[in-house]
């Protein structure tokens, strides 16, 4: 096999020297990327490079190969749709076996293996993740897993079932179920495995759980057809009926619906009159089956809807209570969602987008979006049309997850398309967040389009600008004059080395991408292009959005969100305060720091009551999630567990205040058994000098894995 063959022929130029092979792998790589083989090649070679990795550098290079396989993995899934549609289940099978069997060798290796301290599990939504947490109050901390192994899972048993191999298709789905517990399709396709076979108990058993889980009324109408089925193979006509009738009420133009009730009455040979309302609920209530929506989980979005609503962060609260208000239609939601609906239309987006001049209104087209207002403009080289319309808060892009977006667009690009760039960011209450992608016309090799799309929360309320930037005139003027500037200053070269490239993955190889003409840095020469247009439309929004900054000693703190992250409880390994205090007339800042035991750090303005004094002025408790090192975690865990016996020693609180005008400090420590907090820790005599030289140590340990903050500088008097 050839395959085979490339590997054997990678080992064999193996030395044994780890620094010299690593950089001979990386070579090997690059060498092979279009080869057939290439995805395969590069999988191996990751794990040749990471076995000869030091131990410290092994987290590291596992996450930018996760990255990498990650795309590997979609694109595949992509082309299994591809066959499947095509009726092709064979040539489908064999492309997601082989991933399967990866996935399954690199579980039994360790990957996203549940222990006493985590799990690893997927969810298709925020509320269903919340659900899981909620309804089976998991002791364990829930990491989403690091690949799409449900995924995996689930197609390969889909394809099985397809191939009639439907013992072994339970088997997969069974584990993707482990991975995905909360998708509903999923569980639905599990059940169907026994439906298959005619093992009708075991069938009606898996239904019956899938309940549990259900929220939308879609899954709920597909829950009572199923029982309906399970009704008719029994034979019970009357309770088959009551359970088709039952799914209308959630699903009212399911088409099956009335070609089975028409089965039941030939199999029953008689016209079967329809039951009402309380013969449905008795018929459930005799044969076990739940009746009606899962108020269990209506309840859940409504209270996380109602305390979001109160503290008026509309960008989520909207999403909890149409959840909730789609099972249960109770006045109380209805008034606080029409009072978000109210909110959403009293905002005039207009103002924030500070359009200039030269964009005139022009007319909607039928089919655009709903409130829409579209805008045209052109100059000498450029022909624009800018769209604004008010959308969902849930359908945004994720404001603060920037890089989200980029692996979105680099794994839905096509050929004739390149990415430009992504940002976001935020004043006060107000985000941003846009993209930039660059469109090859069809009719024109030269022409090209820039298609931006932001989104923007202002007020609570939710927009999307949408704009399309085409080259108009002349074409091309900016990327010649800037590529001979290039060759001149010996950026790139005749042969287009250097020229092209991804702006946020230097290994995301496509004949079209982004060049360096586009890069900002040229926008200033050339502020009639498409590309400049856009950016300079850009920053007005940018700069209107900066009109309502609040004043410039809160500036700092505009940057985290209002809500506080969600902290678990009990998993604290060490939380780190620090309180800068000068006593002339300006109060303290409370600084605090918390590492959790599966590596996520926080830092918050906090104090124990629900507001702060920063600068003289009143603020909210502030949170925000500076990054992940599970690695430090176990760090600063083990450091503190080997010298556990000396801190029970320690007194629990150290109280010798001192004289008052100087700076003070407190040092709170939380790790298993054992709890320890320190006030004033530096002016107390034996004690002082100990919890700082272990205040110091933790420190260290913390910049080392979080550079970007540094605990020391917050020890100072200003």
């Amino acid at each position: 096999m050839e395959l085979e063959k490339i590997m054997q022929e990678i080992s064999a130029g193996l030395t044994g020297d780890n620094k010299s092979d690593i950089a001979y792998l990386v070579q090997q790589t690059e060498k092979y990327r279009d080869n057939q083989f290439g995805t395969e090649i590069a999988r191996e070679i990751g794990r040749m490079i990471f076995e000869r990795l030091p131990k410290e550098d092994q987290e590291e290079w596992n996450e930018s190969l996760t990255e990498e396989l990650k795309k590997s993995f979609y694109s595949k899934f992509d082309e299994v749709k591809i066959n499947v549609q095509n009726k092709e289940f064979e040539k489908a099978l064999s492309i997601i076996e082989p991933i399967v069997n990866d996935f399954e060798k690199m579980i039994n290796g360790g990957l996203c293996r549940d222990d006493s301290v985590n799990e690893y599990r997927h969810f298709d939504s925020l509320f269903e993740e919340i659900m899981y947490k909620e309804m089976y109050r998991p002791s364990r901390i829930v990491h989403e897993t690091v690949f799409p192994i449900g995924r995996a899972f689930s197609v390969y048993g889909s394809i099985l079932i397809d191939l009639n191999r439907v013992e072994e298709a339970r088997l997969a789905l069974g584990t993707a179920k482990q991975w995905e517990p909360m998708n509903v399709s999923l569980a639905f396709e599990y059940a169907e495995t026994y439906k298959i076979q005619g093992l009708m108990e075991q069938f009606l058993d898996c239904t019956k759980k899938t309940y549990e889980i259900i929220y939308k009324k879609t899954d709920l109408a597909r829950f009572y057809r199923n029982v309906g089925f399970y009704f008719i193979e029994k034979k019970l006509w009357r309770e088959a009926i009551a359970s088709y009738v039952l799914s209308l009420n959630f699903e009212s133009e399911s088409p099956m619906v009335a070609s089975e009730i028409a089965y039941i009455e030939e199999k029953a040979g008689q016209k079967i009159e329809w039951p009402k309302i309380e013969e449905i609920k008795d018929i459930c209530n005799k044969r076990g089956i739940p009746f009606g929506l899962n108020t269990n989980v209506a309840v859940i979005a409504y209270r996380y809807g109602k305390a979001l609503f109160d503290d008026k962060n509309f960008e989520y609260a909207k999403y909890f209570l149409e959840i909730a208000y789609s099972m249960v239609q109770a006045p109380e939601i209805k008034k606080m969602l029409d009072t978000l609906a109210g909110t959403q239309g009293s905002v005039d987006i207009l103002k924030y987008l500070n359009l200039p001049k030269e964009f005139q209104p022009v007319r909607n087209r039928p089919t655009d979006p709903a409130n829409c207002e579209s805008f045209m403009m052109q100059n000498s080289n450029t022909l624009a049309f800018l769209q604004v319309f008010p959308i969902d808060v849930n359908s945004t892009m994720p404001f603060l997850n920037p890089q989200e977006v980029i692996d979105g667009i680099h794994r839905t690009l096509k050929d004739d398309q390149a990415l430009i760039e992504v940002e976001n960011g935020s004043f006060g209450d107000s985000r941003f967040i846009y993209s930039i992608i660059k469109n090859l016309h069809k009719e024109s090799l030269t022409g090209i389009q820039y298609f931006m799309l932001m989104h923007v929360l202002v007020e609570g309320c939710a927009f999307a600008v949408q704009g399309f930037f085409d080259e108009f005139g002349t074409t091309g003027v900016r990327d010649s004059v800037v590529f001979e500037l290039m060759m001149r200053t010996k950026e790139t070269d005749t042969d287009l080395n250097g020229w092209q490239r991804d702006p946020y993955d230097k290994d995301f190889n496509r004949k079209f991408l982004m060049n360096l003409s586009e890069e900002r840095r040229f926008d200033k020469l050339f502020p009639e292009h498409p590309l400049s247009v856009c950016r300079n439309f850009i920053e007005r929004v940018k700069n209107s959005l900066n009109k309502g900054k609040k004043s410039e000693s809160e500036s700092d703190f505009e940057k985290y969100p209002k809500q506080p992250a969600e902290r678990p409880k009990g998993k604290s390994v060490i939380e780190c305060c620090i309180h800068p205090v000068v006593n002339s007339g300006v109060d303290y800042v409370h600084t605090k720091f918390v590492l959790y035991t599966d590596g996520r750090l926080y830092k918050a303005i906090y104090t124990s009551s629900n507001e702060s004094i920063v600068n003289g002025k009143k603020m909210p408790v502030l949170y925000e999630l500076i990054g992940t090192s599970e690695k430090c975690a176990k760090e600063i865990k083990s450091f503190l567990m080997e010298r556990s016996n000396e801190y029970k020693t320690w007194p629990m609180i150290i109280s010798n205040y001192g004289k008052v005008e100087r700076t003070s400090y407190s040092c709170s420590l939380k790790f298993p058994s054992k709890q320890f907090s320190g006030l004033d820790m530096f002016e107390v005599d034996k004690y002082g000098p100990l919890i700082k030289g272990l205040y110091e140590k933790v420190a260290t340990m913390l910049e080392k894995y979080f550079p970007e903050i540094k605990l020391t500088d917050d020890i100072c008097c200003k």
